[in-house]
């Protein structure tokens, strides 16, 4: 078996993990520009915006579980920081 896919008994493709990987990322990326956009239409003072992104880094942190894909809104969530 290999990382990126999966073939039943016949050889054939079954799952294509690589696939499932970039549109899970992708569906992270436009939550997270989705979610920006949301917080820029509030009119917040920089400051304020980021004490949310703290919040939201705060609140995925704090889970005993991680939710699929996590490490991804994180990556953007700290760098969004960082601006």
């Amino acid at each position: 078996m290999c990382l990126l896919h999966e073939k039943d008994k016949n050889g054939n493709l079954k799952y294509d993990t690589s696939t499932h990987l970039i549109g899970g990322r992708k569906a992270i990326y436009r939550a997270y520009t989705n979610e920006m956009k949301r917080i820029e239409k509030k009119k917040l003072t920089n400051e304020q915006i980021k004490n949310l992104v703290k919040k939201m880094i705060s609140e995925i942190e704090s889970q005993s579980e991680y939710p699929e894909l996590a490490g991804v809104m994180l990556y953007f969530l700290k760098r969004r920081l960082k601006q």
